[in-house]
């Protein structure tokens, strides 16, 4: 459990100093609270056939959720995987087709949860 949290926090490390590397706008770079059984959202333009990812990692309190939308609606990539860490979530997708994608990270829990998250 240890080895997966470790893991996921340099994931994010890593993701972040990559995605800030890339063009484009790296999403809350700060990290952020989210309140019980609540959500935060952006939009991200998809490129078909390059790689997009969302990370979030949350400081163990409350578990969450990252699920990724296509412009029809169609979840396109989640994690939300209650056999692991509850708190560090990866969704990865490679665009169909060029347009916008919903993120969404969910707080799935009832106490407030501290979160840093990045997407590209």
């Amino acid at each position: 459990m240890i080895m997966k949290r470790m893991f996921a926090v340099m994931l994010v490390l890593v993701g972040t100093t990559w995605l800030a590397a890339q063009e484009g706008r790296v999403w809350l770079p700060r990290p952020f609270e989210l309140p019980p059984f609540n959500r935060t959202q952006t939009t991200l333009i998809g490129v078909a056939g390059r790689p997009s990812r969302a990370v979030a990692v949350g400081n163990g309190r409350s578990p969450l959720a990252i699920y990724v939308y296509d412009r029809l609606g169609q979840c396109v990539a989640h994690d939300d995987d209650p056999s692991g860490p509850i708190d560090d979530r990866v969704a990865a997708w490679v665009p169909a087709e060029s347009g916008p994608y919903d993120v969404q990270i969910r707080n799935v829990g009832p106490v407030f949860i501290r979160v840093e998250a990045s997407a590209k």
